[in-house]
């Protein structure tokens, strides 16, 4: 995967690096403590069904090439009540049971052992630990990590010759001054900045396959720390324009930028102005 912070115009110096990278376990637990909740609760589900009641186990014995099904009502009977053909669909029911059972118990000692994991880990304390510290002694100190207070202040710190505005290009403004080149831009600008994602405006890089370009916005994942790539293409009803488009993210595929990895894209048409709530939801998904 493409990594901006490699790029001929975004280049770190070899101290902005964190000897430890950002740590996305606690994410990904949360994620699976959800998913897990939900296979729980599906399982549970089908356990209350009516096809799920009935009694006892299954043991399939084995009698060559040739299986037979056996209902076991009770730990002490061993041999169980023979299941013929034409009533398949107990054995069937029997199967279906005993593997939901035994799955249900293993998803909730899972579950607990996530649950007890999360209730202890907590891998801002490297930070945390470092924040506290005295200005004077952190001035002497190398960390393993920096701030992302620190990383952000050092990310934008990076010089980069922006696009030229052209004399006859129409006039917006962000609200912190930032010239851009349309409404949308505005919207997605302010708030970027609304939302405390550091951002770059038409930051050039290299990709292959379309050259040096400049993106729209060049963000930056604090959470992640990697660098996103955000175009918004908002004249998707010219014919032209949404060929070249639709060329230009090719392009980024090919050289490995993907959606929603390294990759985001907004769009409007005429008909379908870009909303705030779109900025808000794309921030929220893939920026932080």
């Amino acid at each position: 995967m493409p990594d901006l912070q490699k790029g001929d115009s975004t280049d770190f110096s070899e101290d902005v690096f964190d000897v430890l990278p950002a740590d996305n376990l606690k994410y990904a637990l949360q994620e699976r403590l959800t998913q897990l909740k939900s296979a729980i609760s599906f399982i549970e589900a089908r356990l209350a069904q009516g096809s799920h009641k009935v009694e006892g186990r299954l043991r399939i014995d084995m009698n060559g090439p040739y299986a037979r099904y056996f209902r076991v009502r009770s730990s002490d009977d061993f041999k169980g009540e023979y299941i013929p053909k034409k009533k398949r669909s107990i054995a069937q029911a029997l199967a279906q049971k005993d593997y939901d059972e035994n799955v249900l118990a293993i998803l909730q000692e899972q579950l607990s052992q996530v649950e007890q994991f999360l209730d202890f880990y907590n891998p801002a304390q490297v930070d945390d630990y470092y924040e506290r510290l005295h200005p004077n002694r952190c001035s002497m100190i190398r960390p393993v990590r920096l701030s992302n207070e620190e990383f952000a202040r050092r990310w934008l710190a990076i010089p980069y010759d922006p696009k030229p505005f052209a004399a006859t290009d129409l006039e917006y403004y962000a609200s912190n001054g930032l010239r851009v080149r349309s409404k949308s831009e505005v919207i997605i600008a302010d708030t970027l900045t609304h939302m405390g994602v550091p951002f770059k405006y038409e930051c050039p890089c290299k990709i292959r396959g379309l050259g040096k370009i400049h993106p729209d916005f060049t963000c930056l994942n604090l959470r992640s720390r990697k660098t996103i790539l955000w175009e918004h293409l908002g004249m998707m009803d010219s014919p032209d324009y949404s060929s070249r488009a639709a060329k230009r993210i090719n392009s980024y595929n090919a050289a490995g930028y993907n959606f929603g990895a390294n990759l985001v894209a907004t769009f409007e048409t005429a008909e379908k102005p870009l909303s705030a709530k779109t900025v808000v939801q794309t921030i929220e998904r893939f920026l932080m």
